[in-house]
């Protein structure tokens, strides 16, 4: 194990992708052991160097290499893959579960799958191999949503793993003509294996995963994958990141509604929730609620409007904080000591963070792999799924699709007395605290951080290359 070698990683920037990636590197630094290169978006390139200086800080008499970074904007034809995706509405990206949802879920499925088109899926390959190549990592470490780079490793048989946020799902979109598009440009250049990167098909590619038995539905998983727990960042108590905000959480047990990164809410999602949160309100004068806000743009006015009719007084007198963002890392709210109660929209991140935190959850369920975790939650004991009846019965036109309704606010606000107690001392509520707490001290113990960054270290060092 003499010497330095290369890891060389490919990740989405989105803080729900990308932060399993930084939480690892953050522990390969600290062991400064490997040579650390990452290709991404321009906007995560901050966040690397504030993870280089924070590893300083905390190692002021070590030299703590640096990330060399690459912008995967880079690559040919990156202008005219962001033209093609430029309108894409991610307030209308939720859909509604099971029959009403099928061929939402397809179509997301489709461009998960066939995102980059042809032409930008075979050059995104090959400026990734030519990298590759004049890099020569000892591993790759490979973003599960980054499609043509899984084709990229394989095709040059280097040793690679997935590092994935979620869980394993599956998708099954193999026949739709655009990823059959896709395909027979894929097998001109002689990748004929089948397309994809959840399901970990190929039994000799390590699919590294922030789950736990204990936290997941009882499932068998092939050797290849490692569940090493939450992956989380480091993050600095609030005291240090907003004190302003620690100090109103500080007066009364506190919601956290934050619906993740890819969420806005037209009016109408805006006021059913709304009233979910007044019904609580009503219920339990002790509670107060912090909502991560973001709205989407044409209807925005129309979401103030109900928000100052449901709202109004409670936001007067403070017992309702609305931001459109969160300085402090959400970790460091949930482990404030303060939250009741995190209301979120299921995705993976979210489920991972608030579960490691030992808070219980409420889920408003919103698209594909959320309808999952909102029902892991109940299965567990751990939460409430928000709006299953809600998605159920929503109105969707096909024709002219526009994301529909999926919140009703009577039965959001039922689910939230339902976790934070209808009485303060509720029986039923207090279970499902004790047990969420339980589950976060498995999960902080697990030290899935840790254990990510051994197991890339280890294959880092192994001499045995990935053969197909």
């Amino acid at each position: 194990m003499a010497g330095r070698r290369t890891v060389l990683f490919f990740t989405n920037s989105d803080f729900g992708q990308a932060n399993v990636v930084l939480s690892t590197i953050y522990e390969l630094l600290r062991q400064n052991r490997l040579d650390t290169h990452v290709v991404s978006w321009a906007p995560l390139q901050p966040r690397l160097e504030s993870l280089e200086r924070k590893v300083q800080d905390e190692n002021p008499s070590q030299s703590v290499p640096s990330i060399t970074f690459h912008n995967l904007a880079s690559f040919p034809g990156f202008l005219e893959f962001a033209k093609k995706n430029a309108n894409r509405r991610k307030a209308d990206v939720p859909h509604p579960p099971g029959r009403l949802g099928a061929e939402r879920i397809a179509l997301l499925a489709v461009r998960f799958l066939s995102a980059w088109g042809p032409e930008a899926h075979l050059a995104l390959l090959g400026w990734a191999a030519d990298l590759t190549k004049e890099l020569d990592p000892a591993l790759v470490v490979v973003d599960p949503h980054l499609v043509p780079v899984h084709d990229m490793a394989r095709s040059l048989k280097r040793k690679y793993a997935v590092l994935s946020p979620c869980t394993l799902a599956e998708e099954n979109a193999v026949y739709d003509p655009q990823v059959k598009a896709i395909n027979e440009a894929r097998s001109a250049q002689g990748l004929h294996e089948p397309l994809g990167s959840f399901t970990p098909w190929v039994k000799d590619v390590p699919h590294i995963c922030p789950s736990l038995p204990e936290i997941d539905l009882p499932l068998s998983f092939p050797a290849n994958v490692h569940n090493c727990g939450p992956i989380m960042l480091p993050t600095p108590p609030m005291e240090e990141s907003d004190p302003d905000l620690l100090a109103w959480l500080q007066k009364r047990p506190t919601v956290l509604m934050a619906l993740g990164t890819h969420f806005e809410a037209y009016a109408a999602t805006v006021r059913e929730q709304a009233i979910g949160l007044r019904v609580l309100l009503d219920a339990r004068p002790d509670i107060q609620v912090l909502w991560k806000l973001k709205a989407e743009e044409t209807s925005e006015g129309d979401g103030k409007e109900s928000l100052n009719t449901i709202l109004g007084e409670q936001i007067e007198n403070g017992r309702v904080r609305i931001e459109s963002w969160l300085k402090p890392d959400p970790v460091a709210i949930l482990r404030s000591g303060h939250i009741v109660c995190a209301v979120h929209h299921g995705g993976g991140n979210s489920y991972f963070e608030s579960t490691w935190a030992g808070v219980p959850h409420v889920i408003l369920a919103m698209w594909y792999d959320t309808f999952d975790y909102a029902t892991r939650i109940e299965y567990l004991g751990i939460g409430v799924y928000g709006n299953r009846a809600a998605g159920r019965n929503c109105v969707v036109n096909k024709e002219n699709y526009q994301a529909p309704l999926m919140v009703d606010g009577q039965e959001f606000g039922d689910a939230l007395l339902k976790v934070v107690g209808r009485t303060k001392g509720d029986s039923y509520a207090d279970i499902m605290s004790k047990k969420a707490a339980q589950l976060g001290e498995v999960c902080r113990k697990s030290g899935g951080r840790s254990e990510a960054a051994r197991i890339i270290t280890e294959l880092s060092f192994e001499d045995a290359f990935y053969s197909a």
